[in-house]
């Protein structure tokens, strides 16, 4: 549930403020859709190896792969500023660790649910859908401002 988690944040994370904030501020407009198509291309092209892998050596090294992706993501955007990242070199790395954690949810996380609910998976894939969704729009408001009183605050830079 961590990486769904970890998803949810993370995809709305890259979709609106990498975007708007770094991307299209200081490279360019048409490279959002080009840091887009390689975090994408990264995520289908990987998808056979990484389900080849989690079968041969287990779910569990492909679920660290993808949880540290979202670690250096977030935390590229702690160390370093919009403008310090907003170069081709830097976002290029970070697309494709959003792609490898994207990776990790789309193939792997999903099947531990579908094998945790082998019964249910219809309910499985709807709660994980729902936590995915829910952390997204709790992620979306605390980057927004938070609380007026500033309390919870997590706007970035």
């Amino acid at each position: 549930m961590g990486l769904t988690m970890a998803f949810g944040c993370a995809s709305l994370f890259w979709s609106s403020y990498v975007n708007d904030e770094t991307i299209d501020t200081y490279i360019s407009t048409s490279a959002v859709a080009y840091l887009g198509a390689v975090q994408t291309g990264l995520t289908t092209l990987l998808a056979i190896p990484a389900a080849w892998f989690s079968a041969r050596f287990g779910k569990v090294w492909i679920l660290a792969l993808g949880s540290l992706s979202y670690i250096c993501l977030g935390g590229a955007y702690v160390i370093w500023t919009n403008k310090e990242l907003g170069h081709w070199s830097s976002m290029v790395p970070l697309a494709i660790m959003y792609g490898l954690g994207r990776i990790t949810f789309e193939n792997s996380a999903k099947a531990i649910y579908a094998d945790m609910f082998s019964d249910t998976r219809a309910m499985a894939f709807a709660s994980l859908n729902f936590v995915s969704g829910f952390c997204s729009s709790i992620f979306a408001y605390l980057l927004a401002g938070g609380i007026d009183n500033g309390e919870i605050f997590v706007k970035l830079k």
